[in-house]
């Protein structure tokens, strides 16, 4: 998608995705929440305290998980392709230092980030175009750092209907979790941790557990792999 076409859904982002979201009693903020427990929770095992860290989403739209993540790490970055959507995400979230990314290079000096993620940001980019994407990420991570990638899961029917129904995603070519963790592996990175999560759209100790324990089934709702440049 073009930088015009995310301009496009700016002022309402939430509403879209909320109504594709609408059938599983949760809302946006629900899923970006979680996404950046994994987030927080990885860095900390692999890297340091998040306090301490310098962290880049990589797409990062409108901001929702730096909603979640911002209070908990040192330093917080965004880029996304498109001006209109960053200007929304610098008013939620003000703390947070927001550029305007080409699609290409990463608008960072090498070695800038201790973390670099990106969230359902593969299945836009074209199939020829993400190992490139891949080696920009790993170029503005600081040896020994962490890249994650977050991506739906295609076996699963309910993300399906999801993405078959969202009105920014009539692009998208997903990813399988061993086709992510492939280009990681190409890349030269080394895979760290790989894992399936949203088997349930609830929050509570018990379901974590739950879904802690189905992590390697491929059948949650979405993943994640994270490496180690």
């Amino acid at each position: 998608m073009s930088e015009n076409d995310f301009d496009r859904f700016k002022d309402n982002y939430h509403e879209i995705l909320d109504q594709s979201l609408a059938f599983s009693g949760q809302n946006t903020d629900f899923f970006a929440e979680m996404k950046a427990r994994h987030i927080l929770d990885v860095a900390r095992r692999h890297v340091g305290p998040p306090t301490t860290l310098k962290i880049l989403d990589l797409g990062c739209g409108v901001g929702p998980t730096e909603s979640f993540l911002a209070p908990h790490v040192g330093s917080l970055h965004g880029v996304d392709v498109s001006s209109g959507v960053l200007e929304t995400a610098a008013k939620r979230n003000p703390t947070v230092n927001y550029r305007v990314f080409d699609g290409k290079s990463i608008p960072f000096p090498d070695k800038t980030f201790d973390v670099v993620f990106a969230i359902c940001v593969m299945h836009h980019v074209k199939p020829e175009d993400r190992a490139p994407l891949i080696q920009e990420m790993r170029r503005v991570t600081k040896t020994g750092g962490i890249d994650m990638i977050f991506e739906h899961n295609p076996l699963n029917p309910l993300t399906m209907h999801i993405v078959n129904n969202c009105e920014f995603d009539h692009d998208a070519i997903l990813l399988r979790e061993a086709e992510t963790r492939g280009l990681f592996q190409a890349g030269g990175l080394s895979v760290l941790e790989r894992r399936y999560y949203l088997f349930f759209p609830w929050r509570g100790k018990l379901f974590d557990l739950i879904e802690r324990g189905l992590s390697r089934l491929p059948f949650g709702g979405q993943y994640f792999v994270a490496a180690r440049t």
